[in-house]
């Protein structure tokens, strides 16, 4: 930015803000860009993209403005975030930029940031893009992890936060669209980047790394005069992480009343994530009518996780015989677990997915006045989840063995408990590879007589696949007069997604022997600091599994929730859309903005299992349901301009969320209890009993109300108010349902004297409202004095009012904090940047992956994360030669090590998990050519 844009900016804040204000190349580019969000290239080809070509982003403080002139001129409510340059977005992942914008927190899984919140919502009702199209996740529901997709990839991102016509994939919460390049909107660059990562918590398993890198090429340039561009970027990423994980089994009442340890499950987990990316775009434009855009995307990732612990059962759930030294408020909080037989884990979990993904863009100026789009795109996931758990002991099957117990002190603290063994886990002449608990008696294969203690191991495996086909046609409109364009078209998605759930029982080959750990997969001992400093033995369990060394039973034989959770949904839908932009005065004030609605047709069906068990195994009985509806849904956007650099802005419209899809499965685990068979069995006194999927629930749906005052007072500085409503249309409870169970008699249950009951699963029920306020800033200081030029501050303020009821009580709504705030210090001049960035969000209902791979709620203790990056650019510094492309840098992410802390039964000091991931550090250099 021009020295003489930098007087202009102070003197607008010094009073003169109503002086008529002159756009920018830059303002005209954005506006265009977000004008019709998610739109084909036919906008471009008819007068925007000259102007795109012109812009030149370097440095922070340029960045921010990009950002804050993106705010500006977009005519929904937004946030912006802009790479200085491509590959420049210092963070692992997008989601860690994302995490910092107003109105959005992040939830960290494992230590890293993966899914958003926005306004209060979690992920499940963020819709997200890239370069307008739908993006595909890698979970169990729609709901996108952002970590997936590397910030070198990613030249931009706006979160919206209010919807338009034109905007078709949207959510209760708002929609993220990631920004890849386009080449002939871009510089010619060539750039690679290097980084070396290091956790502050040295390795805490033997056998992994504390240490990992980032690399990643950029290449853009253009040919032919400039028509046609080519940008291609290669990223990949070892990056690891620890952790000291306390996992509670729960807090059961003792006869007293009183709360105490019911067991845990703790570990050290050490992981490394490995991250390919290769992203490439051609883009073509021949002339000023034809534009064509074809690009792809293709990312291999694998998350590796070791973890080793000691399993404690603990008072009443794990064993009767416990002693209590000290209670206070209700909660044990010293205490002796008596005869306690431990399990030693030697646990490990891996991901491996991968997503593929490519598209056609065709955009053609007819005339002046008319373009045309086309959009054609295909994306594909595939994803493989195994979580593999390996027990040991001293002995086989409890006290049946005669194998010796512990009596296991605890002390209960802010983080857990520590506890005090007195065995030696640690001793490889003493340790088995058998099952220390009597965790068999659910395997009707066991290879002994009657033997309840044959459960030496167990592996849960989830594979996913994906695929999304999706078509795109629009014309678009430009006039002069208070009409000032329309857009309408009709965009078709036809989506899938299955999920196959696989449960193995592993048995060593000995049994019932208790064979000796092989010398080929110990790995030395770990240290239980965290514990109260006990050492572990430490296997490498996968090794062992792979071998196929364990005798191995399918639960799936004889349990029916493998079957049930295992399902296949398809989802057609048709929308039609327009929108009409206008701009005009009333009363000497400026007005402008437009008018959408979207007529959304959709076709859903689904198929999977009714599943029970019986006497000769799992009767799985094919089950398909479905639904058609559709949805209208109008939206307005409104902005008055108060003066040249001051604006008004009102929102409305009613969006929507897309059921998640492991509430669509058609499936259900039948239960049939024979003890309640009797001649006066009827609905409410039944033998039969479910709990099962919905696919014929439709769309949670909001109408939402926005209003917000805006201030730029300088090219980099603003400040924000508004406050908004999302009245709930709509909402999703669990509830009992009738159910016909004739389909699932066989013959061996006899004469059965009803065939009603009660089917537990997700239905339609009344919302509510959830209003919200927001305040935001960025101040550069140099607007109170000319000597802090270069230093500036980013802040934002957001509180949240959940009033969604259900049956009369206040719903948990997945990822709402009523209160969120952050802020950015930063300072850059003479080619030296330096950024300190905090955020607060206090306690929410988060989700975590529980038993037999499914998903659960849960709450997460308030947060607080903090984070820094100094660089210096010697380009920027003036420095010519082989320096002038080198930059360099030194960051740190969750300096404070703020831990991940969930808790139960409304009471803080029940620590269900406390999670320590130590803090990360990053030392990398980029050189553009």
């Amino acid at each position: 930015m021009s020295n003489a844009r930098h007087l202009l900016a102070r003197k607008s804040f010094a009073g003169s803000i109503e002086s008529q204000r002159r756009r920018t190349a830059l303002s005209l580019a954005v506006a265009t860009a977000l004008a019709l969000p998610g739109l084909t290239q036919a906008q471009e080809v008819a007068g925007a993209e000259p102007e795109l070509e012109e812009i030149v982003v370097t440095g922070f403080r340029q960045a921010l403005e990009t950002s804050i002139e993106a705010k500006r001129e977009s005519p929904a409510v937004v946030e912006a975030l802009s790479a200085e340059d491509i590959g420049k977005l210092p963070e692992s992942s997008i989601a860690e930029s994302l995490a910092r914008l107003p109105g959005v927190s992040g939830q960290r899984v494992n230590g890293r940031t993966s899914a958003i919140s926005i306004r209060g919502f979690g992920q499940d009702f963020v819709a997200a893009t890239m370069n307008g199209r739908e993006l595909l996740g890698m979970g169990d529901n729609r709901g996108v992890e952002f970590d997936l997709y590397p910030s070198e990839i990613i030249s931009g991102a706006t979160v919206y936060k209010t919807t338009t016509g034109t905007l078709l994939t949207q959510g209760v919460a708002g929609t993220v669209d990631l920004k890849t390049v386009r080449p002939l909107a871009a510089p010619a660059t060539i750039a690679v980047n290097g980084m070396y990562e290091q956790n502050d918590l040295s390795a805490l398993n033997p056998d992994m790394d504390d240490n990992g890198y980032r690399a990643a090429a950029s290449y853009v340039d253009k040919f032919m005069d400039d028509t046609l561009g080519v940008a291609l970027t290669v990223a990949t990423m070892e990056s690891p992480s620890q952790e000291e994980w306390w996992s509670a089994w729960g807090y059961p009442e003792t006869g007293d009343g009183d709360r105490i340890l019911g067991g845990h499950k703790s570990y050290v987990r050490s992981a490394m994530l490995n991250r390919d990316s290769v992203s490439g775009v051609i883009e073509w434009q021949p002339n000023d009518k034809l534009h064509v855009t074809v690009d792809g995307l293709y990312i291999d990732y694998k998350d590796e996780q070791i973890k080793r612990g000691l399993e404690t059962p603990g008072a009443i759930w794990g064993t009767p015989d416990y002693t209590v030294n000290t209670v206070e408020n209700g909660l044990v909080t010293q205490g002796v677990l008596n005869n306690d037989y431990v399990q030693i884990r030697n646990d490990s979990a891996f991901q491996d997915a991968e997503l593929m993904s490519g598209g056609l863009n065709v955009g053609y100026a007819i005339n002046d006045t008319w373009s045309l789009g086309f959009d054609g795109a295909y994306s594909e996931v595939t994803k493989t989840i195994s979580d593999l758990e390996i027990y040991s002991g001293f002995g086989r099957g409890e006290a049946a063995a005669g194998i010796t117990p512990d009596n296991v002190g605890f002390r209960m603290t802010n983080r857990g408990a520590v506890l005090d063994y007195t065995l030696p886990y640690d001793d490889y002449s003493l340790v088995k590879l058998a099952g220390a608990k009597n965790w068999g008696f659910d395997n009707p294969h066991c290879p002994g007589a009657n033997c309840t203690d044959d459960q030496d191991g167990f592996i849960n495996f989830a594979d996913f696949e994906e695929t999304l086909t999706a078509l795109r046609l629009q014309a678009n409109a430009k006039w002069d007069g208070t009409i000032t364009g329309a857009t309408f078209g009709v965009n078709y998605t036809d989506r899938e997604k299955s999920k196959v759930n696989t449960g193995l029982f592993l048995t060593v080959p000995e049994y019932p022997g208790n064979p000796s750990i092989p010398e080929s997969v110990r790995r030395g001992t770990v240290a239980l600091d965290f514990l109260g400093g006990q050492r572990m033995i430490a296997i490498d369990g996968r090794q062992l599994y792979d071998s196929g060394y364990y005798l191995t039973y399918d639960e799936g034989d004889f349990k029916a929730n493998r079957a049930a959770d295992t399902w296949d949904i398809q989802e057609k839908v048709t929308t039609g859309f327009l929108q009409v932009d206008f701009a005009g005065e009333a009363d000497d004030t400026p007005v402008s903005g437009n008018v959408g609605l979207q007529i959304v047709y959709t076709d859903q069906s689904a198929e999977g299992f009714g599943a029970q068990g019986s006497p000769t195994g799992v009767i799985a009985v094919p089950v398909s349901d479905g639904s058609t509806y559709m949805d209208l849904l109008p939206s307005l956007n409104l902005q008055f301009g108060i003066t040249d650099n001051q604006k008004v802005r009102f929102s409305a419209a009613r969006t929507m969320t897309r059921t998640r899809l492991d509430k669509m499965k058609p499936g259900a685990s039948i239960v049939f209890t024979p003890d309640s068979n009797i001649p006066t069995a009827d609905l409410e006194r039944s033998p039969w009993s479910a709990n099962a999927g919905n696919p014929q629930l439709e769309p949670i749906k909001e109408d939402q109300v926005d209003l917000s005052y805006e201030w730029y007072f300088a090219d980099d500085g603003y400040v924000t108010a508004g406050m908004f409503n999302k009245h709930l249309v709509s909402w999703q409870t669990n509830a009992k349902v009738a159910m016909d169970f004739t389909q699932f008699y066989y013959p061996e249950l006899g004469t059965v004297y009803t065939f009603e009951g009660y089917s537990e699963e997700t239905i339609e029920s009344g919302g509510g409202d959830i209003f919200g306020m927001e305040l935001q800033f960025a101040l550069p200081l140099r607007v109170l004095a000319d000597a802090l030029d270069g230093f500036g501050l980013i802040g934002y303020y957001t509180h949240l009012d959940n009033n969604v009821m259900v049956n009369g009580e206040r719903a948990d709504v997945i990822g709402l904090s009523d209160e969120s705030y952050g802020v950015t210090a930063y300072f850059e001049k003479w080619g030296f940047q330096a950024r300190v960035s905090g955020n607060y969000r206090s306690d929410y209902t988060g989700e975590v992956r529980g038993n037999n791979n499914g998903l659960e709620n849960t709450t997460v203790l308030a947060t607080e994360l903090w984070d820094a990056q100094v660089s210096y650019d010697f380009g920027q510094a003036g420095f010519g030669g082989p320096l002038e492309g080198l930059s360099v840098f030194l960051s740190g992410t969750n300096l404070t090590n703020e831990p991940y802390v969930q808790y139960e039964n409304n009471d803080r000091r029940q620590v269900k998990r406390y999670s320590n991931y130590g803090s990360n550090y990053q030392l990398g250099f980029r050189y553009k050519f």
